[in-house]
């Protein structure tokens, strides 16, 4: 009776050590990924194209919801301001002034060209390009770009697409926008706004 009862705690001994070496062993394996980096942060190369999302703009790979779209008038031909903006808890904001007229074709126009310089025989010539791009986030400006003749400002790389009016169904695409910040660091930013915004006059 004694050597049964011996065998039988020797049993539960054995079967309480498997239990303990496969818990630890499980325990390391789901530790293991994390050992090196037990805190991760964003990444240090932000992917410049990310996927574009409806009334969303991604900067450095953040992405923030657009909760205002606005178009005004600022009374200079064919000019508007095109402004989006983040919710206020954010403060992210997004500021362009363009040509509506030559700009809204539905095609994409690049940032990272200068407005020809002055042609004599244009009467439509622009000493001060067609375009400018601000992104800044509470009154700090992050990068700012302009197509000025000889002393403008471009993007590094970056397109954007504008599409329909105020009036109706309006669209616009900043699509692997990467710019140079006013602190040195480069910046990467994309966005796309589609719906009916804001009409205003100045």
């Amino acid at each position: 009776m004694k050597k049964n009862l011996f065998f039988a705690n020797a049993a539960k001994a054995a079967f309480a050590l498997a239990a303990v070496f496969m818990m630890s062993i499980a325990l390391a394996s789901c530790g293991g990924d994390d050992k090196d980096d037990p805190n991760p942060g964003p990444s240090p190369k932000p992917n410049p194209n990310p996927e574009l999302r409806e009334n969303a703009l991604t900067l450095n790979g953040k992405d923030y919801a657009i909760a205002k779209a606005s178009i005004i008038d600022i009374g200079q031909d064919n000019y508007f301001r095109i402004e989006l903006a983040t919710p206020l808890v954010v403060k992210i904001g997004v500021y362009m002034r363009l040509d509506l007229k030559l700009h809204a074709t539905g095609k994409p126009f690049d940032l990272t060209k200068l407005y020809p310089e002055k042609d004599d025989d244009d009467p439509d010539y622009r000493p001060y390009g067609t375009w400018e791009l601000e992104v800044y986030q509470d009154g700090k400006t992050f990068f700012a770009c302009d197509d000025q003749p000889d002393k403008g400002t471009p993007c590094i790389s970056g397109t954007v697409t504008i599409t329909g009016n105020a009036k109706e169904d309006f669209a616009i695409e900043f699509k692997d926008v990467r710019a140079k910040g006013k602190d040195g660091n480069e910046y990467t930013f994309s966005a796309y706004f589609k719906g009916k915004p804001e009409k205003k006059t100045v």
